[in-house]
């Protein structure tokens, strides 16, 4: 991935990537986080003697997303695996490509290769 451009506007910063290799890049959102901006944790509660619930099922449309400081890319991928917070999954782009793993954060949503 190659930054070619960042410019800022009244509506905020921007920035323009190109694939350096086109094969092994998706489409992608950038979003910056704000001071304050709460980050996607979900706390796993666990009775004694239940399971913790599924939370992405195997089909199922998840937001896949990576994240380092205040810089996420986000992508809407279908599930490969059916998981529990905590668990690694495999998820695809809709139209396929590459396998891309990450692990349950909450409903919907994989934090991309942890």
């Amino acid at each position: 991935m190659q930054l070619v451009k960042v410019w800022q506007d009244p509506g905020g910063f921007h920035a323009s990537f190109r694939c350096q290799a086109p094969a092994s890049c998706l489409p992608f959102v950038v979003e910056t986080a704000e001071i304050g901006t709460k980050t996607l944790h979900a706390p796993v509660v666990r009775h004694a003697g239940t399971a913790a619930p599924v939370l992405v099922k195997s089909g199922q449309p998840v937001n896949l997303f990576w994240e380092q400081g205040r810089l996420r890319l986000t992508r809407v991928m279908v599930s490969l695996d059916s998981g529990r917070a905590g668990d690694r999954i495999r998820t695809r782009a809709r139209d396929g490509g590459p396998i891309v793993p990450g692990r349950v954060i909450s409903a919907g949503w994989v934090r991309a290769r942890e």
